[in-house]
Parts: structure tokens; C-alpha cells; sequence
């Protein structure tokens, strides 16, 4: 990681569509035999092998891996013998493995060709810079200087998961459709030198450059929540995440794209990027970054779940191209728009004790709001309210429920806060029949979901445990392919229905149960008296 810069409703659907059609999922005959094929080489991502890596780039023989120095040289020959032992094509200077630059840099470079003619010349890239800070000095060292800072996290961590991505992929029955280029870069920690070099003067050309996956800071995983940056540099990334993520590891998708990694050397060059981050710790750039403080556990968990993101952009049929608002996005942006809520509808206007209501059988009338259909209607405090459209007062559940279910045009029973008699009172409740009690908003960088904007209190969606913010992908098993057409179905259910949704990188499902329209009773007819005369 690098030193200079810091680290990082209302009930009413509001939809403003503008559609992708590009959604990355895999669709081919041959889907089953391909995910065996992934089961298989996802298991082969080890605690074990993860450790030996770590263990070699973190070790003091290697002195902090200081770009240029002999340490950093030496890892660079581990890392090169790992790339010819599982066939990478060299795609560096005078086809090597090495592109060299600065003060004795190196770059380190090798391609996986794809297998589909017609995809194989576009390019993944995954990359994680392997050099770290040495020694240690005052202008890269947070803590005691002139000790060996071995960077088992950073980014020893990074470059082990891409290692195990490498035979991963060798294992693989076919190769992926895209071409796969792993890189390692140098100089980082110097300000992004070697990715910037690279994307300045690129070994390939750099339009077959599809996404970018950066690795750096992957090995502390804690609480198991992971950091994400990068999911809006293209439509779906979000979601991408999500279907993958099989070990339930939570995410934060961060919106701010800062200088400190080498995902912005690619970001400056308009090329979609991810980027998983296990957060910074005491131990970030100081000689205390060790081989025994990575929690392998989770450096496992991360490895598995990336490769599978990666096997997934390079085998989809088509990948969305760069998402150019993305670079007006932070997290100030994102938590104005996550925070916004509907504003909220109340259709009668009306608040009330629970506890007493309860126990007296119905619901007695505490405050109003002015100008409400209530307060329009002539109710005032201390009025009861026996039963609405003919359903009596249970409890304040099932009460609010009826009121959401209920067509504008409705009837109470009501008994006077001085008077033992009932009347009946006819009242307009305030907007449409609440049938489910969710409300949508729509994103051009998830176009495939419908974004939870706001759950109404005590119904349906609240019962089913869906929560503003929830990004809903399948309804009744059905991806969101139109926002407009799943909300309209969603919407307007009349049966139990199941839907998948998203949490923070996690996927669920639930059922969600719609209230039933109830409208007020008909009045009954007068009888009529019929008399047969017959006349002789």
C-alpha cells in the first residue's frame, strides 16, 4: 500500500430508467461441466500454500522488499519461477517475464491466453505490487525506523493470492474464454511507479485491457467484513460480488477512488477496476507487519471468492465498458443518496398508545394531524375507532395493516370520546392501497437490481425482513433484467412471492406475503315484499 496518500420512504416507486442489458452472468450450454471445473480449482486455493508464500516474501532474508534492492530482486526470482512452472506466456521486454524501468525496477508479467476465438483478445489484468518499504525510513515508516519492515500484509498478502490464482487457472480443464494477464508490480510504494509505467508504456495494447483487479491489504480480514472500492467503474460489479460470494463475507462498497494503489493507474486510463481491502491495522508500514499477524483464515476466504469474481469476468458473454460518473462519486455522494428516504405517507393521520389501546379493544385516538383525512373526517383526540371497513380493532399490527390494505374510500366504526353509541363515518384515506410497503430507487451501476429506497413500519416488506438500502436480484427466480418491469411485478403481487436479495455482499432469500385490498362493506339491500294476486 502506498505510503503517500492516505487510505482511503413514502410507498410510491420512483424509477428513473435508463437500462443496460449487459449483466454479468455466464449463459452457456455448457454452464454445469464449466462450474465443476471452477469447484475444482477453487478448492486447490490453500491455507498451506498461501503461508509458504507469505512466509518467503515476509521473511527477513528478503529485508522489506525495498523497490530496487536485493530483497525486492530476490522475490522477483521466486515470482518468475512460479510464472514459468504453470506456463504463463512471458509478455514483458524482449518476451520475458520482466519489464524494466526506473532504478532497477521490474515489472513482472505473464498471460494466461484465452480459449474463445472470438473473446480471447480481450484481457483481465490482476495485479498487486510485491516491492514493500525496506528498512524503513521516516518518509515511508509509521513506526520505529532502520528495522526490517517485511510487509506480510503489504503486500505479501496480495501477491500470495495471486499465486494461488496462477494454479488455480493451470488447473482448469479449459482456459477461460478472455485472456488472463497476472501482474507484479514494482515500486508502489514510491508513488504507483511501476502500474504507472506500465499503463504508459504497456507490453500489449492497452484497448485489450477489459478490467483491472487490484490486490493489496487482503490478509487481516476482520469481523469478516472486507472493504471494496471500485464496484461503480462499470454496471454490475455490485452484484458480480454478491453472486459470488459463497464464504458470506460482508462487504463495504466504497465509493471514493484515491491515488493510493495501483487500481488508479488503470482508473486514469478509463479501465473498470475492483479492488478488495481488508482494512488498515497498527501494524500498516511498520516493522510489526508479520508473517504471524495474517489471518489466513480469511486470506483463504478472500482468495477463493476473488478467483471466483475472476473466472466470472473473463468467461461472461459481455463485460459493461467503463461507467465515466463514477469520477464525480464519493462518500459523501453515496451517503446523501443512501440516506434519502421517501418521504413518508400517512394515509389516516392518527397516533395512539399501544399498551391501552390493547387492553381496552380499541384504538382511542391520542393526537392527529392536522389536515389529515383523520382530522378531515371530524375524529379528534380521545375518539375510538372500533373497526375500519368492517374488520374490528385486534391489536395495533394487524389495525396498521388494515389501514395500508384499505382503498382510499373507506368506513370506520367509531364511538365518541363522551358517547357509549357507535356511528359509522365514512373517511378518504391519503394515497393507493399499501400492498407490500416497499419503495424502489434506480442506479445506473446496478441496472440489474431493484435498490430498496424505503420499507414501510409493520408491513409486509418490514415482516419479511428487508431493510432500506437491500438490493433485490431475483423475483420469483427471475433476475432483474428490466428495474420497471421487476418492480411492476413485485408490486403488483396478489400471491406470496420469493424474492433474493442482497445485503452488505451477502445474498438471502425471503417471501414476501402481499395484503389483500379491502374496501368498505356494500350496504346491504332492503328487503323487498313480493305479493302473487291472481284474479278469478
Amino acid at each position: 500500500m502506498n505510503r503517500f496518500h492516505s487510505y482511503r420512504n413514502s410507498v410510491a416507486l420512483s424509477l428513473a430508467i435508463g437500462l443496460s442489458l449487459n449483466t454479468i452472468t455466464l449463459s452457456s450450454a455448457a454452464e454445469s461441466e464449466a462450474n465443476s471445473n471452477l469447484v475444482s480449482a477453487v478448492s486447490s486455493i490453500q491455507i498451506k500454500d498461501l503461508k509458504k508464500s507469505v512466509a518467503f516474501l515476509a521473511s527477513d532474508a528478503l529485508e522489506g522488499r525495498e523497490a530496487g534492492s536485493e530483497g525486492s530482486r530476490a522475490a522477483a526470482v521466486y515470482l518468475i519461477e512460479q510464472m514459468e512452472k504453470f506456463g504463463l506466456k512471458p509478455v514483458g521486454d524482449d518476451e520475458t517475464y520482466r519489464q524494466s524501468f526506473g532504478k532497477n525496477y521490474q515489472n513482472l508479467l505473464g498471460l494466461l491466453p484465452g480459449s474463445d476465438p472470438d473473446l480471447a483478445d480481450e484481457i483481465i489484468v490482476v495485479g498487486a505490487h510485491y516491492d514493500h518499504v525496506g528498512y524503513g525510513y521516516s518518509g515511508n515508516s509509521r513506526g520505529t525506523v532502520g528495522q526490517i519492515h517485511n510487509g506480510a500484509d503489504d503486500n505479501g498478502s496480495g501477491v500470495a493470492a495471486i499465486l494461488e490464482f496462477i494454479e488455480a487457472a493451470s488447473l482448469l480443464e479449459t482456459a477461460p474464454r478472455r485472456s488472463i494477464l497476472f501482474v507484479f508490480w514494482d515500486a508502489e510504494e514510491l508513488g504507483l511507479l511501476g502500474s504507472k509505467h506500465w499503463t504508459t508504456k504497456p507490453t500489449i495494447n492497452l484497448n485489450r485491457v477489459k478490467y483491472y483487479i487490484n490486490l493489496d491489504m487482503v490478509g487481516r480480514l476482520t469481523d469478516n467484513e472486507l472493504e471494496v472500492y471500485g464496484s461503480r467503474t462499470a454496471d454490475g460489479l455490485r452484484r458480480l460480488y454478491s453472486s459470488t460470494n459463497e464464504d458470506g463475507i460482508r462487504a463495504k462498497f466504497n465509493w471514493y477512488l484515491r491515488p493510493d494503489s495501483d487500481h488508479y493507474s488503470f482508473l486514469q486510463k478509463n479501465i473498470p477496476f475492483v479492488m478488495p481491502f481488508t482494512k488498515k491495522h497498527v501494524d500498516y508500514h511498520r516493522a510489526s507487519d508479520d508473517f504471524d499477524k495474517v489471518n489466513f483464515d480469511g486470506h483463504a476466504k478472500i482468495a477463493r471468492h476473488w478467483f471466483r469474481i475472476l473466472w466470472q469476468l473473463a468467461n461472461t458473454d459481455e463485460l459493461p465498458g467503463f461507467r465515466r460518473k463514477c469520477l464525480a462519486e464519493n462518500e459523501g455522494v453515496r451517503r446523501n443518496i443512501e440516506s434519502a428516504l421517501s418521504p413518508a405517507v400517512s394515509r389516516l393521520g392518527v397516533s395512539w398508545n399501544t399498551e391501552q389501546s390493547e387492553q381496552a379493544g380499541e384504538l382511542i385516538i391520542r393526537n392527529l394531524v392536522s389536515t389529515s383525512p383523520a382530522w378531515t373526517a371530524g375524529l379528534r383526540p380521545g375518539d375510538r375507532i372500533l373497526a375500519l371497513n368492517g374488520r374490528p380493532f385486534k391489536n395495533s399490527a394487524v389495525f396498521v395493516q388494515n389501514v395500508y390494505a384499505s382503498e382510499a374510500d373507506s368506513e370506520m366504526t367509531i364511538r365518541r370520546a363522551q358517547s357509549e353509541e357507535s356511528e359509522q363515518l365514512f373517511i378518504q384515506l391519503k394515497g393507493q392501497p399499501v400492498l407490500l410497503g416497499l419503495a424502489f430507487r434506480a442506479d445506473n451501476a446496478e441496472t440489474h437490481s431493484l435498490i430498496v429506497s424505503h420499507v414501510v413500519s409493520d408491513s409486509p416488506a418490514a415482516n419479511a425482513g428487508l431493510q432500506r438500502n437491500d438490493r433485490i436480484i431475483l423475483v420469483s427466480e427471475k433476475p432483474v433484467y428490466s428495474t420497471q418491469q421487476s418492480a411492476d411485478e413485485l408490486l403488483g403481487a396478489q400471491k406470496p412471492i420469493m424474492i433474493e436479495f442482497s445485503r452488505d455482499g451477502v445474498v438471502s432469500k425471503t417471501k414476501l406475503q402481499p395484503l389483500k385490498r379491502i374496501s368498505k362493506p356494500t350496504p346491504k339491500a332492503e328487503s323487498e315484499t313480493s305479493t302473487n294476486e291472481s284474479s278469478i
